[in-house]
């Protein structure tokens, strides 16, 4: 369902709602599983799984110490996901070659697959003992609620007759304003926003220029930072903050012969290496090796590519 009203001929006010679901894919039901071994130190984990934690009678420290198997891949009882959006924006243009919308969303997912963390997976009940090792599954589930809410800026302007052609100046903001979700109805949400792979936005500009039978792009991406850790808030005393990434990409066109196209194009020109992330490097829940699923860590790419049209 979408509505759209227009007072005047240069602003238009718009709404929408949608519901939606998602079956399982045949990988997330029936795909490969994997074991690993992990060291359980948190005293809240322990208290989880029901292990005794130690007190130090002189500082009132917590410790305990458990050893476990983490249970991660794929969930043969996966249910489909169900979804809700809702999308209230306003869209203006001041000229023919200025104009910008601003919308404000909002998904709320329940029985959303996703991989859950030790400490929600513990608290979700979802581990067993086996005579006297734990597993702890933190394989694909269906988590019972999440909540995500941000705005979308679009602003575009359009520049005519220069020196060097024709320019589109374009800049694309999502910033992001809740990223929570809990096990069950009757949880308090717990929120991860700026936590491990949920930055508070992401930013995307880029220059087009035409001139004659040549068009060339320059676009400049940015992922915010975020907290190393998968925990949710509040963060803890001494844990690090990873970084933003930025990667520029460029790319030119000619299409001077007739039905012929040549394109020219440098992923990541700068090179840019994506920031370390302890959380990945350290647990087996994720991939890449150290950098968040985020960004490629594929480095600087070269492509060239030819259409032609007959």
């Amino acid at each position: 369902m979408a509505l759209k009203w227009s007072p005047l001929s240069n602003l238009a006010f718009r709404a929408s709602y949608t519901e939606s679901f998602r079956a399982p894919v045949l990988k997330q039901l029936f795909g490969a599983q994997e074991e690993g071994a992990i060291t359980i130190t948190n005293p809240s984990q322990c208290r989880g799984l029901g292990v005794p934690v130690t007190v130090d009678p002189d500082d009132g420290s917590e410790s305990c110490l458990v050893n476990a198997f983490q249970v991660n891949g794929s969930n043969p009882g996966l249910k489909p996901e169900k979804g809700k959006t809702f999308n209230v924006g306003v869209v203006f243009e001041a000229t023919a070659d200025l104009s910008a919308s601003i919308d404000w969303w909002q998904i709320k997912k329940t029985d959303d697959i996703s991989s859950p963390s030790i400490t929600s997976a513990i608290e979700a009940g979802l581990f067993e003992q086996r005579g006297a090792r734990y597993y702890v599954f933190t394989n694909l589930q269906n988590i019972a609620e999440r909540e995500n809410a941000g705005v979308d800026l679009d602003a575009r302007y359009r520049l005519r007759g220069t020196p060097i052609g024709n320019l589109s100046f374009r800049n694309l903001l999502t910033y992001y304003t809740t990223t929570k979700s809990r096990s069950s109805a009757g949880d308090e949400w717990a929120d991860f926003l700026g936590t491990y792979a949920t930055p508070r936005f992401r930013n995307g500009f880029s220059v087009t220029g035409e001139l004659g039978p040549w068009t060339y792009n320059a676009a400049w991406r940015t992922v915010g930072g975020f907290w190393d850790t998968d925990e949710a808030k509040p963060i803890d005393a001494g844990v690090r903050k990873v970084k933003k990434h930025e990667e520029l990409d460029l790319q030119v066109q000619y299409s001077g012969f007739k039905g012929f196209e040549l394109t020219f194009g440098i992923k990541n020109a700068l090179d840019n290496e994506p920031p370390l992330s302890l959380t990945n490097a350290l647990d087996n829940a994720y991939t890449q090796m150290g950098f968040a699923e985020l960004y490629s860590a594929r480095g600087r790419f070269y492509y060239l590519a030819g259409k032609y049209a007959f």
